[in-house]
């Protein structure tokens, strides 16, 4: 712009000294053409960006770590004043570094048409990509003014960890007695619960008619015991960042794949699951992969907590495992091997119940004098890619001309 506004600004004093060299109606003409016509492609582009809209959308809502995604930059300009091009400012970051960084998108503008750009990324980590729209400049034909506009909007993309081989690991319940929890669906053999009431159907046992309850409704009644719920897993991710950026996202992306893992063997296996969302003290049930999935959702939205959460982290999974699942069997996540978190958990009530699967890479070792009383998993963290929070792959423009009295047409 500054380039064009001293050759125009070359061009008016050419003018003006033609106006002196050769007095009369066309250097006069042309002077003042030169000077109004800027004016009015100003007021012009003032009306015209005022109704130009800029929206930002997600092709989908999940993606997989290292898979491509798109966002969608939408510009429609309804009105027939043309402007040579828009400027797009976007910031965008992901949740498990929280560093922002800004994207700028040159678009054309072109009277009552649509112009979609399709900005493909893929992400190094998992966790939640956000895409926000901050502002858009609009220039007139000359180049010589611009218009400048503040945007709001923002689209999120869930980016799934991709599961890795847990080794060495077989899931197994402790031995105890039966749970005191009892199923909400099913009913069961357990006489010391009633699982639901109804009327006499033949084949029903004797032993089980209500008597005091069917004589006051004069119809026999016939009780169905509970199910005893057996012990069940709880996957207890530490959400945190316990090391330095870049490494603590890389940490927590390993410690996710690693979950995953774990939680496809527990599904292979039979066995019943929940995962635990610590910040919230919330147990998410998960039957299936979808399930999983569903509730690893929950949990990406969120932020990673920072290495001073730790402490009270512990303290919740000590309240939690003593308080509310007494007889449940704890799998611990981390994405470092903190001995301070190591022995506050050694430190728990029925440790015996509880397995740690914790991230290494090369020189995270323990103490030589740390005995641990459950087994610890371990889990290598992947390698630093180049690229490791988020990549811009080429953009690829779409144009839509809007036919008059019609809707857009590709």
């Amino acid at each position: 712009m500054i380039r064009t506004k001293l050759i125009y600004a070359a061009l008016l004093v050419i003018l003006f000294l033609f106006l002196i060299l050769y007095r009369g109606a066309l250097s006069l003409q042309l002077l003042v053409f030169a000077i109004l016509f800027p004016l009015i492609l100003r007021v012009l582009l003032r009306l015209s960006a005022r109704r130009i809209t800029v929206r930002l959308s997600a092709r989908t809502r999940q993606a997989r770590r290292g898979e491509s995604f798109d966002w969608l930059l939408r510009l429609e300009n309804p009105t027939r004043i043309p402007a040579v091009r828009a400027l797009v400012l976007l910031e965008y970051r992901s949740s498990f570094t929280g560093l922002p960084q800004q994207l700028e998108v040159e678009m054309p503008v072109r009277s009552n048409n649509i112009q979609q750009v399709h900005l493909t990324f893929h992400a190094a980590t998992s966790g939640m990509m956000t895409a926000e729209l901050k502002s858009v400049r609009f220039f007139d034909p000359l180049l010589l003014f611009s218009v400048r506009r503040k945007l709001r909007g923002s689209v999120q993309v869930i980016v799934q960890p991709e599961p890795c081989v847990v080794q060495d690991w077989l899931p197994m319940l402790p031995e105890t007695d039966d749970s005191p929890e009892y199923s909400k669906e099913k009913p069961g053999d357990d006489p010391s619960e009633i699982f639901d009431l109804h009327s006499y159907r033949e084949g029903d046992a004797i032993s089980r008619i209500h008597w005091k309850l069917s004589s006051k409704l004069d119809e026999l009644m016939v009780k169905e015991f509970s199910l005893p719920l057996a012990g069940q897993h709880l996957l207890v991710p530490y959400y945190c960042t316990m090391t330095e950026q870049p490494e603590a996202a890389i940490r927590l992306d390993a410690m996710l794949g690693l979950m995953s893992g774990a939680e496809s063997i527990l599904s292979e296996a039979g066995f019943s699951a929940s995962l635990i969302l610590l910040q919230q003290m919330t147990a998410v049930p998960v039957m299936d992969f979808e399930d999983y999935s569903d509730a690893l959702t929950l949990l990406l939205r969120s932020d990673p907590q920072p290495k001073e959460r730790t402490e009270a982290l512990t303290g919740k999974v000590f309240r939690l495992h003593e308080t509310e699942h007494p007889h449940d069997s704890l799998l611990i996540f981390l994405p470092y091997p903190d001995p301070t978190v190591l022995s506050q958990l050694a430190g728990m009530q029925h440790s015996e119940r509880v397995t740690v699967f914790a991230v290494f890479s090369e020189g995270d070792e323990l103490p030589p004098d740390m005995l641990l009383p459950f087994p610890l998993i371990r889990g290598e963290m992947s390698q630093m890619l180049p690229d490791w929070e988020l990549k811009l792959l080429p953009a690829k423009p779409v144009q839509m001309r809007v036919p008059e009295g019609g809707a857009a047409t590709a």
